[in-house]
Protein backbone atom coordinates (compact mmCIF):
# COMPACT_ATOMS: atom_id res chain seq x y z
CA UNK A 1 0.00 0.00 0.00
CA UNK A 2 2.84 2.36 0.84
CA UNK A 3 4.58 1.80 -2.49
CA UNK A 4 1.45 2.62 -4.43
CA UNK A 5 0.95 5.92 -2.64
CA UNK A 6 4.60 6.86 -3.24
CA UNK A 7 4.18 6.15 -6.96
CA UNK A 8 1.02 8.23 -7.06
CA UNK A 9 2.80 11.03 -5.24
CA UNK A 10 5.64 10.95 -7.75
CA UNK A 11 3.17 11.00 -10.63
CA UNK A 12 1.37 14.02 -9.16
CA UNK A 13 4.67 15.80 -8.52
CA UNK A 14 5.88 15.08 -12.06
CA UNK A 15 2.68 16.38 -13.64
CA UNK A 16 2.86 19.48 -11.43
CA UNK A 17 6.46 20.14 -12.51
CA UNK A 18 5.52 19.70 -16.17
CA UNK A 19 2.71 22.23 -15.88
CA UNK A 20 4.90 24.69 -13.97
CA UNK A 21 7.69 24.47 -16.54
CA UNK A 22 5.20 25.13 -19.33
CA UNK A 23 4.12 28.34 -17.61
CA UNK A 24 7.72 29.34 -16.94
CA UNK A 25 8.71 28.87 -20.57
CA UNK A 26 5.65 30.85 -21.63
CA UNK A 27 6.65 33.70 -19.35
CA UNK A 28 10.25 33.57 -20.55
CA UNK A 29 9.08 33.90 -24.15
CA UNK A 30 6.83 36.82 -23.19
CA UNK A 31 9.73 38.62 -21.48
CA UNK A 32 11.95 37.95 -24.48
CA UNK A 33 9.46 39.51 -26.89
CA UNK A 34 8.93 42.46 -24.54
CA UNK A 35 12.68 43.04 -24.52
CA UNK A 36 12.88 42.84 -28.31
CA UNK A 37 10.07 45.36 -28.64
CA UNK A 38 11.78 47.70 -26.15
CA UNK A 39 15.09 47.49 -28.04
CA UNK A 40 13.30 48.14 -31.33
CA UNK A 41 11.70 51.22 -29.82
CA UNK A 42 15.04 52.46 -28.48
CA UNK A 43 16.75 51.92 -31.83
CA UNK A 44 14.04 53.78 -33.74
CA UNK A 45 13.98 56.64 -31.22
CA UNK A 46 17.77 56.99 -31.55
CA UNK A 47 17.32 57.49 -35.29
CA UNK A 48 17.96 54.08 -36.83
CA UNK A 49 16.12 53.39 -40.05
CA UNK A 50 13.39 50.81 -39.75
CA UNK A 51 14.53 49.22 -43.01
CA UNK A 52 18.06 48.80 -41.66
CA UNK A 53 16.72 47.38 -38.40
CA UNK A 54 14.65 44.78 -40.22
CA UNK A 55 17.57 43.94 -42.51
CA UNK A 56 19.83 43.37 -39.49
CA UNK A 57 17.13 41.22 -37.93
CA UNK A 58 16.93 38.97 -41.01
CA UNK A 59 20.72 38.78 -41.35
CA UNK A 60 21.10 37.78 -37.69
CA UNK A 61 18.30 35.21 -37.94
CA UNK A 62 19.86 33.70 -41.07
CA UNK A 63 23.28 33.52 -39.42
CA UNK A 64 21.80 31.72 -36.41
CA UNK A 65 19.55 29.27 -38.28
CA UNK A 66 21.85 28.28 -41.17
CA UNK A 67 24.26 26.13 -39.10
CA UNK A 68 21.33 24.35 -37.48
CA UNK A 69 19.83 23.65 -40.90
CA UNK A 70 23.09 22.12 -42.12
CA UNK A 71 23.45 20.00 -38.97
CA UNK A 72 19.94 18.62 -39.03
CA UNK A 73 19.79 18.21 -42.79
CA UNK A 74 23.03 16.22 -42.85
CA UNK A 75 21.52 13.74 -40.38
CA UNK A 76 18.53 13.08 -42.62
CA UNK A 77 18.76 9.64 -44.20
CA UNK A 78 15.43 9.65 -45.99
CA UNK A 79 15.43 10.92 -49.56
CA UNK A 80 12.23 11.56 -51.43
CA UNK A 81 11.59 9.52 -54.56
CA UNK A 82 10.51 11.55 -57.56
Amino acid sequence: MLKRSVKEGRRVTRSFLVSVTQYLFSWMIDFYFAGVIAFYKLAVVEGMSMRALIAYRFIFATACITPLAFIFESQTWWTPSY
